[in-house]
């Protein structure tokens, strides 16, 4: 480099050395080649010094293989413009054709018309001879030239030494600046963050970083054969700023939720742009027993109540920070009751008129993850299975009453009522009936209380059998219920229990009428089981029967008639009487019916078509409405189950006897309308007979049935729920019970009937239950009979005297009804009046009555009450006597003139005198008259007294 050493010594740092270039003088311009260097000095005096083995020094000599170490002069004497590098000596040429031979180097050109050499090289060149025309008017100028480029170390640099990117956002490229020599080669110290990439061919740096990185300095080195350059850059890599919502159109997000009830977690979703937090805020604080995790997410149970208020959720991150708004409101009950009217009355006997329920749910996290698999596994491997039925109980225990083998085969084996249950992660079995070969086609549900009530079928006897724990002590009891039925190995042979709101049992099973089969209904609805039979005794409808209840407890049967039709038939007691009519008509439509009612109480049957190739069909309607459609063909279907979830998709299950690899081809199906059409999944390569299903309250789908054709195996398979989420479906309960005759609909709440009996002035509590929450609201009820006793004061007057009115008292004791009429059993004396409104007895009696007794009636709708009144009527006191004459004068033996009395007041009835008359004169004891003819003197005048007599005296 010409720096003063004595050597080449290519090392990267200048000589220790000095450069004497004069007394007192100083370098204004300096120019280093590759390995020498040359300085304009303040007086215009150019020096070299360096390598002078080519001559490079201008001083007209040269030093082979060796460096001038001390500065030499150029030849010439002239002197040198600092600023331009150009010979102030020399005369410029101007106007010139300028050429040159050979070519500049890279970077260098020559200036047409004052051919001066200028620009930066930019390529290493070795010493050469250059030749330089100028044509000037004509005349041709030449001069030769000594260039050599060498190699100088890179001198590189960034437009900044920090940068600071954000995560998933692609950098603009970075180039650095090169001053020095060209460079061959580069180099850094450590892997860039992830996702930028380092250019060794160009020290460039691109890309997109996928890493947040916290800041990281990197030495990046420009490198080529005269020296190495180096500088330092430092990278931090933030994560976008938080972004986020909790909704997905940016608005507030409301959340209703459940005291103590756990929720979905409630996650944030990331805005285009936006970051992840990495720690999270919440101002004010969330309620108790909710969570905010660093990510924002919100989880936990709630386990205080909480007013409906805004709270803002604040994520950070390297990036930056957000805020969201969400509400929660955390409440003690579901949703919103409404009670119209809140208050009821009415009469036994009566029509009432309805108390209806509207229920809006107001929870509103709910997600959905299914709580089982897609799979199908062995319970018990006893042996031949006779039939089975399945319930879940709330806390996801499973229970599954089934006919278990214990010994035989074929047709003679034996089977005892059994119950599986799986709970704690593991199954069990108990026998429950084991008195004679018993439990087949088992029918059961689950009580409020979580007892088991079964209904089967005994063999040895041929009779209805009926199991419950339902007891004080939880035991089991067992009875007979019907003593007729048909023998259940026939593959049509169907039990139904269902259960009402009240807690009542019903029952179907079929029994063996005159050359038909028939179908009897049980129920203890009166206290005790009672049988009756409810189809045609003339038609053949007892087979593959199926039985569900609505919710206002009316019954509902699917059922096959054979002998007379091949029919698919329909039975129902909703209008207070048992009903049938025909669903599906042709050609054997109707066998293994599976019967089920939607969240609108429309009724749902399954079935299948009795033909070579068995396919499964469903009608939907109610009474004189139908419609009928084709679920899959050619299925070769039997055994069928179905039920319908929250969403009212409908799924169901079948023993297929065409379509397994397994031996004989019996494949358990199953089909669902979840997504809008029928799909179809294998469950089990063999399976499916006597299935029955239930769905759980999380839409899961539960199926007990057996593989009769393999192992004999009784089997467990369930299947995850649709996945569209839950959908609330309101139950309805009431507490303390309804009087007799009126009912709660259990799925909408209404409250109909007639009551049969009376029911005093009671609160009723409604509790609704919807996807685990409840909501309480309540009314009064008050149910009134007959009148309540009535009673009358006896009563006594005097003829032509107002009697004081006489009201009749009732007695009441909260259950008595009002009286809407009054009636007697005669006509009231003569004066008096009947008030039939009011059964006030009133008036002025005309007539005597003695002791006279009146039957009284006080009447509503439901019955009369009815008493006695003694009636007593007096006469009036008679208060004067007199007589056509006081001194009446007679002559012996004359006959007289009858002197007959008048009276005022009373009117006499008997008539009385004190003496007695004289001989031959009478007195009339019942007009008072006096006459007759005088046998005996009496001279002197005797004083007679007379009584005039009545009731008053």
């Amino acid at each position: 480099m010409g720096d003063g050493g004595s050597t080449n010594t290519n090392i990267n740092a200048p000589s220790s050395t000095p450069i004497n270039l004069g007394t007192g003088r100083t370098a204004v311009a300096l120019a280093a080649g590759g390995k020498h260097t040359c300085a304009i000095l303040d007086n215009g005096v150019a020096k070299c010094w360096g390598a002078d083995f080519d001559g490079q020094l201008g001083n007209g000599g040269f030093i082979t293989n060796n460096y001038q170490t001390s500065p030499v002069t150029v030849t010439g004497g002239n002197t040198w413009d600092s600023s331009t590098g150009v010979n102030t000596g020399m005369v410029s040429v101007s106007g010139a054709t300028c050429a040159i031979s050979p070519s500049l180097p890279t970077g260098m050109s020559l200036t047409s018309g004052t051919c001066t050499i200028t620009g930066m090289p930019t390529v290493t060149a070795v010493n050469a001879t250059y030749t330089i025309w100028a044509n000037v008017s004509g005349t041709s100028y030449s001069g030769q030239i000594y260039i050599e480029v060498g190699l100088n170390a890179p001198d590189i640099s960034y437009s900044s030494s920090t940068y600071t990117y954000t995560k998933g956002s692609t950098i603009t490229t970075l180039n650095p600046t090169n001053v020095g020599g060209e460079v061959t080669t580069w180099a850094i110290n450590a892997t860039l963050p992830s996702g930028l990439t380092f250019g060794t061919s160009n020290g460039t740096i691109w890309g997109t970083p996928d890493t947040v990185t916290a800041a990281t300095t990197y030495t990046i080195w420009a490198n080529n054969s005269a020296d190495s350059n180096s500088t330092t850059i430092t990278f931090t890599v933030n994560d976008p700023a938080p972004y986020f919502s909790y909704t997905s159109d940016g608005s507030a997000r409301v959340l209703s939720l459940y005291l103590n009830q756990t929720i979905n977690p409630v996650t944030p979703i990331t805005l285009f742009g936006g970051g992840l937090p990495t720690s999270c805020s919440a101002s004010p604080s969330l309620p108790s027993g909710l969570i905010l995790s660093p990510s924002c997410v919100i989880s936990g149970t709630p386990n205080a109540t909480a007013s409906g208020a805004f709270y803002s959720i604040t994520g950070t991150n390297t990036g930056g920070s957000h805020s969201d708004s969400i509400y929660i409101l955390v409440v003690a009950f579901g949703g919103s009751l409404t009670i119209t009217p809140t208050s009821r009355e009415g009469e036994v006997n009566s029509t009432l008129a309805d108390i209806t329920m509207s229920y809006t749910h107001q929870i509103s996290n709910y997600g959905w993850t299914s709580g089982v698999s897609n799979a199908s596994g062995v319970v018990n491997n006893a042996g031949t299975v006779a039939g089975s039925d399945i319930v879940t109980w709330d806390n996801g225990d499973v229970a599954i009453a089934w006919a278990r083998p214990i010994y035989g085969s074929g047709s003679t084996v034996s089977h005892v009522l059994a119950l599986s249950t799986y709970s704690g992660g593991s199954w069990s079995t108990q026998d429950i009936d084991t008195a004679s070969r018993t439990g087949y086609k088992p029918s059961m549900e689950i009580d409020k209380d979580g007892a088991l009530h079964i209904a089967y079928i005994d063999r040895d006897n041929t009779r209805l059998r009926y199991a419950t724990n339902a007891t004080p002590t939880g035991a089991w009891s067992l009875s007979t219920l019907d003593e007729s039925s048909p023998d259940p190995n026939n593959d049509w042979v169907r039990t139904g229990l269902v259960l009402d709101s009240r807690g009542y049992v019903h029952v179907i099973h079929p029994v063996q009428g005159s050359g038909v089969w028939l179908l009897n209904y049980t129920t203890n609805v009166s206290g005790s089981f009672v049988s009756t039979t409810i189809t045609d005794t003339t038609a053949d409808d007892g087979k593959y029967a199926s039985l569900a209840i609505a919710g206002d407890d009316s019954l509902h049967i699917s059922v096959y008639r054979d002998t007379g039709g091949s029919d698919l038939r329909y039975y129902t007691d909703e209008t207070g009487v048992w009903t049938n009519e025909t669903v599906h008509t042709g050609n054997n439509y109707g066998k293994d019916s599976a019967i089920a009612l939607n969240s609108k109480d429309e009724v749902v049957i399954v079935y299948r078509r009795d033909d070579a190739n068995d396919d499964i069909h469903m009608s939907v309607g109610n009474r004189g409405s139908w419609t009928s459609s084709l679920v899959a063909q050619n299925r070769y279907a039997s055994w069928l189950s179905m039920a319908i979830d929250s969403n009212d998709d409908v799924h169901i299950s079948s023993h297929s006897a065409g379509t397994g690899s397994y031996c004989c081809n019996k494949d358990m199906e199953y089909f669902t309308n979840a997504s809008g059409s029928w799909v179809m999944t294998r469950l089990d390569q063999i399976g499916g007979e006597h299935a029955a299903m239930i769905i759980d309250s999380n839409d899961d789908v539960h199926i007990a049935h057996s593989d009769i054709p393999a192992g004999n195996d009784l089997k467990y398979a369930t299947v995850q729920g649709s996945g569209k989420g839950l959908t609330a479906r309101p139950v309805f309960t009431v507490t303390p019970d309804l009087p007799d005759g009126l009912v709660l609909n259990w799925k909408n709440g209404t409250v109909s009937g007639t009551p049969t009996e009376v029911h005093g002035n009671t609160t009723h509590t409604v509790t609704v239950t919807a996807l685990g929450a409840t909501t309480q609201g309540t009314f009064t009820l008050h149910i009134t009979g007959a009148p309540g006793d009535i009673a009358y004061a006896d009563i006594s007057g005097t003829v032509g005297f107002a009697i004081t009115p006489a009201t009749p008292t009732v007695s009441t004791n909260g259950t008595t009804g009002s009286v809407t009429s009054w009636a007697i059993n005669a006509p009231l004396p003569s004066g008096l009046t009947f008030e039939t409104s009011n059964g006030t007895i009133w008036g002025t009696p005309s007539v005597v009555v003695s002791g006279a007794v009146f039957t009284i009636w006080a009447n509503n709708s439901v019955g009369p009450s009815s008493t006695t009144v003694n009636i007593t009527i007096g006469d009036v006191g008679v208060t004067a006597i007199t007589y056509p004459s006081e001194n009446i004068t007679l002559t012996l033996y004359h006959t007289m003139t009858t002197a007959t009395p008048s009276t005022t007041g009373g009117t006499a009835t008997t008539w009385g005198i004190s003496p007695s008359l004289p001989s031959g004169m009478s007195f009339d004891s019942a007009t008072g008259a006096i006459s007759g003819t005088p046998e005996n003197l009496q001279t002197t005048a005797v004083t007679y007294t007379v009584w005039a007599n009545n009731s008053a005296g």
